[in-house]
């Protein structure tokens, strides 16, 4: 289901991102993993009753990795978004996002194994945008939430009752339009949402199944782009 994938997702970031670090999981087949944030994930603070239940081992073998030997660039011209994959003797990635948006505007984010993902990427939250919640809850497709893990962008001017209703759908309490997004959060940096973004792509390419040595150059991409190209790293092995 969307709740288990975005967790598999989130904790898959939080590990592709620690570069050392192998996990083996116990836990019982259907048995959904709890929604972690990345934060949670990364900082160790679940990881060790849900994914280490059994505590570290260090292995006695040298470390793999998966190697791009060719440059690839998917592009989709509907959506004008590009990724590029290059050879690189470690991981590294860069993104853009632009969603035409006066609120979120054009952000960047660039990743390495130098950063602390655990305070530089994984605080940052999911986003959406204010139609989007309406569109969903008309069609009966949110039953609610937790909004302190998300961000909410607001581009047009929502009426009084269509902010209650939100707030009421999501048990937000009072809450009001600040600086083009719902208040009830602050951002963590005034470009999280593309740093969730590098998160997901981290997130995305983990399932090539071994730690990339590649550079990744992404505009506007997401999760149907980004694993599209992880299949075809992997068709192409």
């Amino acid at each position: 289901g969307l709740l288990a994938s975005a967790a598999v997702l989130t904790s898959m970031s939080a590990v592709a991102a620690a570069e050392d670090v192998n996990i083996y999981t116990t836990r019982e087949p259907g048995l959904i993993q709890p929604l972690l944030d990345a934060f949670t994930a990364s900082s160790g603070v679940k990881v060790n009753t849900v994914f280490l239940k059994d505590g570290l081992i260090e292995q006695n073998a040298e470390r793999q990795y998966f190697e791009i030997k060719e440059p690839y660039i998917h592009k989709d011209d509907k959506t004008d978004a590009e990724l590029t994959i290059e050879p690189c003797n470690h991981f590294e990635a860069h993104l853009l996002i632009d969603f035409n948006s006066s609120v979120v505007g054009v952000q960047e984010y660039s990743f390495n194994y130098d950063l602390n993902y655990a305070k530089e990427i994984a605080p940052c939250r999911t986003f959406c945008f204010f139609s989007q919640l309406e569109q969903l809850s008309a069609a009966g497709l949110i039953k609610g939430g937790d909004m302190e893990k998300s961000l909410v962008i607001v581009d047009n001017d929502p009426s009084e009752d269509q902010i209650k209703r939100i707030a009421s759908l999501f048990n937000a309490g009072n809450i009001e339009v600040k600086k083009g997004y719902l208040s009830n959060v602050e951002l963590h940096y005034d470009n999280e949402c593309a740093r969730h973004k590098m998160l997901d792509l981290i997130g995305d390419f983990a399932l090539v199944g071994l730690p990339l040595k590649a550079k990744i150059t992404a505009k506007k991409t997401g999760h149907r782009i980004n694993t599209n190209v992880a299949k075809i790293l992997l068709q192409n092995k």
